[in-house]
């Protein structure tokens, strides 16, 4: 249609991309055109019956271009959607991660802290999950703490019943003590522990100047007593005759009933001493008023009364059988009096 151009035609039957179209051939080819001096690329078909071939032909360069500019919109796009999901990734990550944390050394200091404490609920406006976390784990640990309160408070009357029982059993054990020492009748020691006392003193071999004086304390006549005006009288007279006697005994004197109506008692004094007070309880006792039912009864007691040294390491039945002696030697004297042991009464005896 152009003359100039029919002018400058040529012939461009060697070309590949002509000669691939004059075989009826389709498709995109790269070639290099003389005519613009640059390599070409070419979308190129033929056109049945008549022979005829289409060719759109562009230069390399302008495509690569825009190739280029396409492959560096998606690269921008794809770096800035990555970027997005980056933050967005660590924001989520935060927004569960945080709390999760906080869950996690909220339960740790708890447990380093024996439950003490509470845990705090912060995470009002986040992830559903992370909610129902929270309170199962607040609920847990509401649970152990209030186990804890109620086996403490177990614990505390476990060992007040303990505590209480065993207050108990030791006042039991002082009881059974006592009534095992005591005379179940006068309520004073008993001969057994008299004498475990008294053996007790002379395994430990006091000093020389220590002074043993045992007295032993027999009641007049008391059968008589006893058949005269019964025995609840005989039992009445035993009860107060050891209250007189309990009043002449030192903080470190021992009295105890030795038999039916003996008593004895160990003390710790001078031999003169030591018969003053036998004297004296003696003498006390026969002006008591003993009464029984309104009646009094007169009583009157015969002391034997032994003296030794704790360095001459004597012996309890060696003691008991002098004082023993002394006392019968009273009786037999007309009772109502006090003797005191002699080598003599050994004899006799």
């Amino acid at each position: 249609p152009n003359p100039a151009w029919m002018k400058s035609m040529k012939n461009l039957s060697h070309l590949s991309v002509v000669k691939k179209m004059m075989a009826g051939k389709t498709g995109v080819t790269e070639f290099y055109s003389p005519f613009v001096k640059q390599t070409m690329v070419a979308g190129f078909s033929t056109v049945p019956v008549i022979g005829w071939g289409i060719m759109v032909p562009q230069p390399k360069s302008e495509i690569s271009h825009q190739v280029w500019h396409l492959m560096l919109s998606h690269l921008t796009w794809g770096f800035g959607g990555l970027a997005f999901a980056i933050v967005l990734a660590i924001l989520i990550a935060k927004k569960i991660t945080r709390p999760i944390n906080k869950l996690a050394n909220d339960s740790r200091r708890l447990i380093e802290e024996g439950l003490d404490g509470k845990l705090t609920l912060e995470n009002q406006h986040g992830p559903v999950e992370i909610k129902q976390l929270e309170s199962s784990i607040h609920r847990l640990v509401t649970g152990l703490q209030s186990s804890r309160d109620e086996v403490n408070k177990l614990n505390q009357s476990l060992v007040k019943k303990v505590e209480d029982a065993t207050s108990q059993l030791m006042q039991a054990n002082q009881k059974l003590q006592q009534s095992a020492q005591s005379d179940y009748l006068t309520e004073i020691p008993n001969r057994r522990y008299f004498e475990s006392e008294l053996n007790k003193m002379f395994s430990r071999r006091a000093s020389d100047h220590q002074f043993l004086n045992v007295i032993l304390i027999d009641v007049d006549k008391f059968k008589f007593i006893n058949d005269e005006f019964g025995h609840a009288a005989g039992d009445q007279i035993l009860t107060q005759i050891a209250r007189i006697l309990e009043k002449y005994m030192r903080k470190e004197d021992l009295l105890a009933r030795y038999a039916g109506d003996e008593f004895v008692a160990l003390m710790r004094c001078d031999n003169q001493i030591a018969l003053t007070r036998a004297q004296d309880i003696c003498k006390a006792i026969e002006v008591a008023k003993i009464k029984f039912k309104q009646q009094v009864i007169p009583v009157t007691v015969s002391i034997g009364l032994y003296h030794c040294h704790l360095q001459n390491s004597p012996s309890l039945k060696t003691v008991m059988h002098h004082v023993d002696l002394a006392m019968y030697e009273a009786k037999r004297k007309g009772r109502n009096q006090v003797v005191e042991f002699n080598e003599s009464l050994n004899q006799v005896g």
